[in-house]
């Protein structure tokens, strides 16, 4: 029986600031391997990673900054005034991602869960079954997620309503999840719900 048991693999989605990755620790912490599609992309856009290699050749060397990692400064200016330009971006990077992704399922095939934290899951058209079986979603209050993010990243008002605008809305994303965790309130109620979550989806491999 356990010879034929598969890899559950979860993917985790919400708005930024809304406490995905503090989430993610709570699994590592439990154990289960994890990705981070933004720490993907940051190896990506460092010196020498191949997202940088990419960009430059695409745009030219204005896409670099003096390091030889992408300039993220001139990237979020051409991205908040060309949607074109925002789109080719994504068309390049998230194969890169995915790639990458695959990759991370593979290596951990023998493991019993698995999760991965991909903001833009829903918005690349990665669809549940293809490089994950369920999603998780995390809800916050935007008021929370604004206070959060002007903390901890130093966002206006104004830049997380233009990466919000990128995203698909909220009640849109946690429609399409199998499970929603609330992140409301204090960090010792997001371990709680982490555990429960986790007893929820050994529940569901039992099932299979």
């Amino acid at each position: 029986l356990m010879l034929g048991r598969r890899c559950q693999r979860v993917g985790l989605v919400g708005m930024p600031g809304c406490g995905k990755s503090s989430l993610l620790a709570h699994f590592a912490k439990a154990g289960h391997p994890t990705f981070s599609a933004d720490a993907s992309v940051a190896a990506l856009y460092a010196p020498g990673g191949h997202g940088a290699d990419m960009l430059a050749r695409r745009f030219g060397p204005e896409a670099l900054a003096a390091d030889g990692g992408v300039d993220k400064a001139w990237l979020l200016s051409r991205m908040e005034g060309s949607e074109r330009f925002r789109r080719e971006v994504c068309d390049l990077v998230h194969p890169l991602v995915k790639g990458e992704l695959i990759g991370f399922l593979a290596a951990h095939a023998a493991a019993r869960a698995v999760f991965a934290e991909v903001p833009l899951l829903f918005e690349a058209g990665w669809l549940p079954g293809e490089v994950v079986d369920l999603v998780v979603g995390v809800r916050c209050d935007p008021a929370m997620r604004l206070a959060r993010l002007a903390e901890k990243r130093g966002w206006s008002e104004e830049l997380t309503a233009r990466m919000d605008g990128w995203q698909w809305p909220q009640d849109r994303k946690l429609a399409k999840c199998r499970f929603v965790v609330d992140n409301a309130g204090a960090p010792e109620d997001l371990a709680g719900a982490a555990r429960r979550l986790l007893a929820g989806l050994a529940a569901l491999r039992r099932q299979d």
